[in-house]
């Protein structure tokens, strides 16, 4: 498709760094470049050796990082004294599950929040891409969009992005 002109970019998902390296090597020997790679990133994503090879090669061979689900479905959004109750089964067994264990992470994310006078999703954002990541945000009514971009007119500090790495690291290695 791309030879024939019917696409303008080539971008691929979810696959490691064997596989991606593979791909750009033979896409390169045809005059093609992958534009990005999309991968599920967020706080609640537990990291491993792979991601930090995935970016490496993106560094490396300047293709975009893009995270898909940087909110964790939404997880990350809810305030750490609430427990709503989504429409959905699914979302209603995912949030019971994930909600208790989570309510440190989520004060956390409020906590920062509020040095910026920013939500929760803000501080999630910012921390996706302070990884070097391009969050894609599921954006489902006006408010949320202006809130999406409201992250963008600030960053987290390195103390920020570290004591949240650290939390990260810490309750999904475990």
């Amino acid at each position: 498709l791309y030879e024939k002109g019917l696409i303008q970019e080539i971008g691929i998902s979810n696959t490691g760094p064997k596989r991606l390296n593979f791909l750009y090597h033979k896409l390169k020997e045809r005059g093609i470049k992958i534009k990005s790679i999309q991968l599920q990133f967020s706080l609640l994503t537990k990291p491993s050796l792979e991601d930090e090879k995935i970016k490496d090669i993106c560094n490396e061979h300047n293709i975009e990082y893009l995270a898909y689900s940087p909110l964790a479905l939404g997880v990350l959004t809810i305030p750490p004294n609430k427990s709503p109750k989504p429409s959905t089964f699914l979302r209603q067994k995912l949030f019971q599950r994930i909600l208790p264990k989570t309510k440190e992470l989520r004060t956390l994310l409020s906590n920062i929040g509020e040095k910026y006078s920013a939500s929760q999703a803000q501080v999630a954002l910012n921390w996706v891409r302070s990884h070097g990541a391009k969050p894609i945000v599921g954006i489902r009514n006006p408010l949320q969009a202006k809130d999406a971009i409201s992250a963008l007119n600030w960053s987290l500090t390195k103390n920020e992005k570290e004591t949240l790495d650290a939390y990260r690291n810490k309750s999904l290695t475990n």
